[in-house]
């Protein structure tokens, strides 16, 4: 399996590093999000037992849930407008996307 790490940084605050396998081709949309957004996988059959976890700037896990890789809406109502990261992690590796909640 090639791996790569790829450093994210969205402040001078937070700084993430995470091994990086191109897990499952996520996309989340819409992006930005005002209610929800629906999270899915160009691949789904690799994304089947995942963990998604909705992370904070402070590196606070605001939501965490296990993912079966199917279109699965996300309801981001209760939570404050800013920038969140999106993990998921599965057999094949790791996962992150920048999701901005309005």
């Amino acid at each position: 399996m090639n791996v790569s790490t790829h450093m994210i940084s969205y402040s001078n605050l937070i700084s993430v590093s995470v091994p990086v396998a191109n897990l499952t081709g996520l996309r989340v949309l819409p992006n930005p999000a005002s209610d929800y957004f629906t999270l899915e996988s160009y691949q789904p059959g690799r994304s089947e037992g995942s963990t998604v976890e909705l992370v904070n700037l402070s590196g606070k896990v605001v939501s965490s849930f296990g993912w079966n890789g199917k279109p699965t809406q996300v309801d981001v109502t209760s939570f404050s407008s800013g920038v969140y990261l999106l993990k998921v992690t599965g057999k094949y590796g790791v996962e992150v996307k920048k999701v901005v909640i309005n």
